[in-house]
Formats: C-alpha cells, structure tokens, sequence
C-alpha cells in the first residue's frame, strides 16, 4: 500500500506500474532489473512533504540553505524499497522531483542540471554527488515505460550498504549549471531538503 500527503504522483514509470511521488529518489540506473525477483519494483510506500524545514533538517544542510528563502525550499519525507540483488549501484533519480510536470509519455527529450549534497545520520558523513545534467526522454524501446530517466552518474552506493539505512539529502536544480562560491547553483529552479529511509 503506498501513501502519500501533500505530494502527487509522478507519472515517470508510471505505466510500468511504479507508484513514484514528485520527489527525488534513488535506486539503478534500470528500475526494472537486477531485482531480487522478477516481479519486484522499486515501492514507495509513504512520502509527505513539511512546511518547514528548519524543524526537521540537520544544521549540517541547515547551513547549506541558510540563504535560501524558505518557501522555495520542498522538505520531505520518503519511504522506499530497494528490491535489487547486492552489488548493484544506487544512483541519483532526482527526475521525478525535478521534472515534476513530466509525462509518461513525450516527444523529444527534458534536461536539468543537478546536484546533491547527501549526509548520512549515523556516521555524519557528507557526500556531495557532482553537479550532472540529467534528462527524461523518449524511448521506443519498452511501450511500458515510453518516458525513461537518463544519467547513469551521480551513485550513492550498492545496495546492501542502503538497506535498512536513511540518509538526507540536499537536492537542487538549475537551468544552467553554474556554480556558486558556495558550492550550489547560482541559479536555482527547485530545492528540496529531506530524509529517505531504506527499507531492510
């Protein structure tokens, strides 16, 4: 059973049955394989989104955003599944929150630049995955999935290290990749600010 307050769904892989929010994700470069069963999806059984972030974010992305103005921030909360055999990588899907307009189906091809800062709770570790143009865009290779996800970059890690795990995640986008002093986009289209947990 999948939930979802204050947040729609994505219609990225709709067709091929992933119940997705408009929010980023992680999981293979193919949603579709490597599964450890044929039959498995990637699930996202809750996700909500707050209205302020400054309640609930580590000082260590709090700082990050310090000069963002607040109501261009998306705080969330996601609950995922990652059905994959160990040793598969576990990338950035950051499309289904940046492209939130996104269709199932489309002509041609959508890119954004972005960038994530991820901090790992328990061992308050940061990992800033590189700034990376990721796209959405047709395909005619699977009638299932006519929109698929492009970028085979970004990792976060191999499954099993996730698994039973969270980690937050600074998520920012920009039309034109460049970077700050700070280390973020200068100009910013979306920002989100949340936690995801892995389930076991």
């Amino acid at each position: 059973e999948t939930r979802f307050w204050r947040v729609e769904q994505s219609e990225l892989y709709k067709p091929a049955g992933v119940i997705a929010p408009k929010l980023p994700l992680y999981h293979p470069y193919h949603p579709f394989t490597n599964v450890t069963n044929g039959y498995d999806l990637p699930q996202v059984p809750l996700a909500t989104k707050f209205d302020n972030y400054t309640d609930v974010a580590p000082h260590h992305l709090l700082d990050m955003v310090s000069a963002i103005n607040p109501t261009e921030v998306q705080t969330f909360f996601v609950v995922q599944s990652l059905p994959y055999l160990p040793g598969i990588p576990v990338i950035a899907r950051y499309q289904y929150g940046v492209f939130p307009d996104a269709k199932s189906e489309m002509k041609g091809f959508q890119s954004i630049w972005a960038q994530g800062i991820v901090f790992d709770h328990k061992s308050e570790a940061i990992s800033k995955l590189p700034p990376t143009k990721i796209k959405i865009y047709e395909s005619t290779k699977n009638e299932l999935s006519p929109t698929i996800l492009c970028g085979n970059t970004m990792k976060l890690d191999v499954v099993e290290n996730l698994k039973g795990r969270g980690v937050w995640s600074l998520v920012v986008s920009s039309e034109n990749g460049e970077v700050g002093d700070d280390g973020l986009f200068i100009n910013k289209c979306r920002v989100f600010v949340g936690y995801t947990h892995f389930l076991a």
